[in-house]
């Protein structure tokens, strides 16, 4: 396409030009405006102030008028060239807009077609390489290749050493992982211990490096061996105070229970010795009693007639007599003993 040129030419130029008392006004502002200089506010001149303040606001006004109005007369040959030159400029508009247009949806379309051959050469790298998720994922479009100048086949070499260093990370990853996974089974069937998996392979999965790994499976396994034997013998050492426990409780259930037989036996044994004895003393308090009315009578006798007789021989007698009773006493050792010198001391004869 010929290059298109404007032959544009200028007719005619009047530079603007204004010519105004300048020198006048200059002078007679100075002269004018002197007097108000140093001007104080007072209680006394406030009012007169203002009034100078309005009247000289009113005289900026309309100097400041004056060049507005000067300056559009001198300006209205400009505007109207502007106007004329913008006339000419939405000319080119009306045929270049269009095409700017298209060559935009061009360049998107581009970008666009090039992006899917980017994305379609991403996709057989991953195929070809059986790349799971976290490494593909990394294989992403840049802005630069879908600039116009970075070519195809570049991008196609840049993703493919790309996609076979992803391949090498992935493979030593799985490597790590089936090590993690045999180092945890051989630990667990080694101490006899149930270590999973899946601490080891998560601390894999955030960076941690796999001889540490290893010694941290070999030192868990063998800390868990040495806890869960520790508390192997602790619930031993538990069941076996259990058992002792029930044992001695069991004894102590048998004996308590012999205890409470004899006791009863011996209960009943001495309920009857009790009985025994209620009745002899009975009978014998009766028959001491009748003695005591017969010595009382014979006293009463002798003191009437005055005649001495023997005294009540036969009540020594009574009280001489000697009964044997059979007892049985259950003490420790010290009571027994002092029991054995009581009756030593106060003359009973036992067995």
């Amino acid at each position: 396409m010929a290059e298109l040129q404007v032959q544009t030419k200028v007719t005619q130029i009047i530079p603007a030009k204004v010519s105004f008392n300048y020198a006048e006004i200059d002078t007679q502002l100075d002269v004018t405006l002197k007097k108000y200089n140093g001007l104080v506010f007072t209680e006394d001149t406030v009012k007169e102030c203002k009034k100078t303040m309005t009247e000289l606001r009113k005289g900026k006004k309309s100097l400041n008028d004056f060049r507005i109005k000067t300056k559009a007369l001198l300006t209205e040959d400009i505007t109207k060239f502007e106007d004329q030159c913008k006339k000419l400029n939405d000319k080119f508009d009306t045929v270049i807009n269009p095409i700017s247009l298209q060559a935009d949806k061009f360049e998107v379309d581009r970008r666009e077609q090039k992006r899917i051959d980017i994305q379609t050469i991403i996709d057989t790298l991953t195929d070809e390489r059986f790349l799971e998720y976290k490494y593909y994922s990394q294989l992403v479009i840049t802005e630069q290749m879908l600039n116009k100048g970075t070519k195809i086949k570049a991008i196609n070499i840049d993703l493919t050493n790309q996609a076979d260093l992803l391949l090498s990370q992935q493979n030593i990853e799985e490597a790590n992982i089936e090590l993690i996974k045999s180092k945890v089974e051989l630990a667990n069937s080694q101490y006899g211990v149930t270590l999973l998996n899946n601490l080891y392979l998560g601390l894999l999965e955030d960076g941690k490096d796999i001889n540490s790994l290893i010694k941290m499976i070999n030192e868990n396994a063998e800390k868990t061996k040495i806890v869960a034997e520790e508390a192997e013998a602790e619930r031993l050492a538990i069941e076996a105070r259990k058992a002792e426990r029930k044992i001695k409780l069991e004894a102590d259930n048998v004996a308590q229970k012999k205890a409470d037989r004899v006791n009863h036996e011996r209960q009943i044994e001495l309920e009857k010795r009790r009985e025994a004895d209620r009745a002899k003393w009975k009978a014998e308090e009766e028959a001491e009693s009748e003695r005591l009315d017969a010595i009382k009578k014979e006293e009463s006798r002798v003191n009437e007639a005055k005649v001495i007789i023997p005294g009540p021989s036969k009540v020594v007698e009574q009280a001489k007599l000697k009964a044997t009773e059979t007892y049985t006493v259950t003490g420790t050792e010290t009571q027994l003993d002092a029991l054995e010198e009581y009756l030593n001391d106060n003359g009973y004869t036992w067995i």
